[in-house]
């Protein structure tokens, strides 16, 4: 029972510290994307004419 306890608190705090992380990456991924892709989509679309 004693491990068990220990093993319970130790999977929830990591669940809690995983679920955090997912959701700190996630918000930085879509607001990074989100910039890089706007940004990189209108200034790749003119490059990309006046090369052509």
């Amino acid at each position: 029972m004693k491990v068990g306890k220990k093993m319970q608190s130790r999977i929830e705090e990591f669940c809690k510290d995983s679920s955090e992380l997912l959701q700190s990456i996630h918000v930085r991924c879509g607001e990074v994307g989100s910039e890089s892709n706007n940004g990189q989509s209108k200034k790749g679309r003119k490059k990309r004419t006046k090369k052509k």
